[in-house]
């Protein structure tokens, strides 16, 4: 998956000589390039994209590392002892030998020599979902202890290695109830009466190994017991022997606070607490001045500071590596579809009925997608036909354009579009559609001026501005893929044709939006507003 692939180069082992930073520098571009929803499954479709992204540079670069993964991935099908020996040298080639080296490296070597000439056949084949799982088993319990270093002064010992070593001063700590002495855990063979019967240890007897080495802790000239005065599941309590000891000493109990003092020391601010003010960005108007598209003016009302970051400083949200599919990404995709339909199959309904089928067996999208949504896009998209050919029969409206660009000056501001669909009423009229793999914006977004594409979109239309559409804009519509009263796939007019309290009236929308757009235009593109934070 991308996920592994970029683990393995981005590994510190993984080139680390002097071509390091030309490597990472490639696996950063093929981080960039495995955004998002994965295209497939397996080495293939990222050596896809890789070559459709003509950069010599990283195809280069994924030519060497899928030579490598290639021969990795084509053993998983062949017996055990095979398996090891391409991650052996897989591990060698990629790393330069630096995986066998060091105190973690020769005890690594040493446990894989003593595996490989044990006798691996008689493991045979094993499912590739299984390797990692029986390669953890064999190697994940090993302990490499360094030849040299750490703290010439400072130990930290085990139970077993603090008794036969000494020591000046000496913390005892996680001496909590529950943890010392751990509690004692039921056997599930045997009853604590069968197990004295058969004269083995009962099962307190750790309990007295634990005070054992605690009272020869005790004995050393220095002695500080601590504990947690929280873990992870809340506030704990101090174990009986802890509070044994305090109510004995009484008065003579000292508690050492310099090590809290520290401690509380890190996290206290030197000088007076000052909050950080909202920030309200105020750039000069040559960078205010930016091509803006209509779905932009949503966020440039609602979020100021958010366009400011994407379209001034043009930062961008990156997707997961192999992000779960988005409603986003499904969103394109269903674009994508409406498109070709159009295009290719002339808006006939048997042919985007049979796009919709098509989801099903391609096996390059994600199985998510086929099993929960294929379904429901195939059915949306069916509706999408019906409705397109009722409406042809009974209103004769015919499609003029999908997914058809714009482009119009407004204040001097280029402004960018795309219609999804402009269809034309039989009374020469354009009925706007905007598709929606959602649900559509609420009529109080649309009147408070947050959900302005549909109008602007008009405006393109009417200005001449959509390649192939000429008229005036009277009817607006989202067309739903989402469910509603059983089925899925319904229309949504945020408009009326009658005065109504809560609707635009649907010949006074196209001029609603060029006020909402000239009024945000002026405050924050031509104006000195500031890009305030929510």
């Amino acid at each position: 998956s991308p996920v592994s692939v970029l683990a393995v180069a981005k590994h510190p082992l993984v080139y680390a000589g002097e071509g390091r930073m030309d490597w990472l520098e490639q696996t950063r571009k093929l981080d960039l390039l495995l955004r998002g929803p994965s295209k497939g499954i397996g080495l293939k479709p990222i050596a896809a994209l890789v070559a459709g992204s003509e950069n010599e540079g990283l195809q280069a670069y994924w030519a060497g590392l899928n030579t490598l993964l290639s021969n990795l991935a084509a053993s998983a099908d062949k017996p055990y002892s095979d398996i090891m020996d391409a991650i052996q040298n897989a591990a060698t080639l990629l790393t330069d030998c630096a995986i066998w080296k060091g105190a973690t490296g020769r005890q690594l070597a040493t446990l894989w020599e003593e595996y490989v000439a044990c006798d691996l056949s008689a493991i045979g084949r094993v499912e590739r979902t299984a390797i990692p799982a029986i390669i953890s088993e064999m190697f994940g319990r090993a302990v490499v202890r360094p030849p040299y270093g750490g703290h010439p002064r400072v130990a930290i010992y085990g139970l077993l290695e603090a008794r036969m070593q000494h020591a000046d001063y000496v913390i005892c700590g996680g001496l909590n109830e529950g943890s010392w002495p751990q509690m004692a855990q039921p056997d599930p063979w045997l009853a604590p009466a069968i197990r004295r019967h058969l004269g083995l240890a009962t099962l307190d007897r750790n309990i007295g190994l634990s005070a054992h080495d605690l009272s020869t802790a005790l004995g050393a000239k220095d002695v500080l017991i601590t504990r947690a005065v929280r873990d992870r599941s809340g506030p704990t309590v101090a174990s009986r022997f802890m509070l044994r000891i305090k109510a004995f000493l009484g008065e003579q109990f000292r508690v050492e606070n310099t090590a809290i003092d520290y401690a509380q020391g890190l996290d206290r601010p030197v000088g007076p607490m000052q909050p950080a003010n909202r920030p309200k960005p105020m750039p000069n108007i040559d960078q205010r001045r930016v091509a803006i598209s209509i779905t932009d003016f949503d966020q440039l009302k609602s979020d100021p500071f958010g366009f400011y970051a994407k379209k001034i400083l043009k930062l961008r949200v990156l997707d997961a590596v192999d992000a779960e599919p988005s409603h986003a990404w499904r969103g394109t995709l269903v674009h994508d579809i409406l498109q070709k339909w159009f295009d290719e199959d002339g808006c006939e309904p048997a042919g985007l009925m049979k796009r919709a089928q098509a989801l099903l067996t391609d096996h390059d999208l994600d199985p998510v997608l086929r099993a929960l949504w294929q379904p429901r896009i195939a059915e949306g998209l069916s509706w999408i036909a019906l409705e397109t050919q009722r409406l042809q029969a009974e209103e004769g409206r015919s499609l003029l354009v999908a997914e058809q660009k714009g482009k119009m000056e407004m204040s001097g501001i280029t402004i960018t579009g795309r219609a999804d669909r402009i269809d034309r009423l039989a009374d020469g009229n354009l009925a706007i559609i905007d598709y929606k793999t959602g649900m559509p914006p609420k009529t109080k977004q649309v009147t408070a001026g947050y959900a302005l594409q549909l109008g602007l979109v008009g405006l393109m239309a009417e200005c001449g501005e959509i390649k192939g559409v000429s008229g005036s804009a009277s009817r607006f519509e989202y067309w739903s893929l989402a469910k509603d009263k059983g089925s899925f796939g319904y229309i949504a007019v945020p408009t009326s044709k009658k005065p109504a309290d809560n609707k635009i009236d649907a010949s006074d929308f196209v001029a609603f939006a060029l006020r909402e757009v000239e009024e945000a235009l002026e405050t924050w593109i031509n104006g000195n507003a500031a890009f305030t934070a929510k």
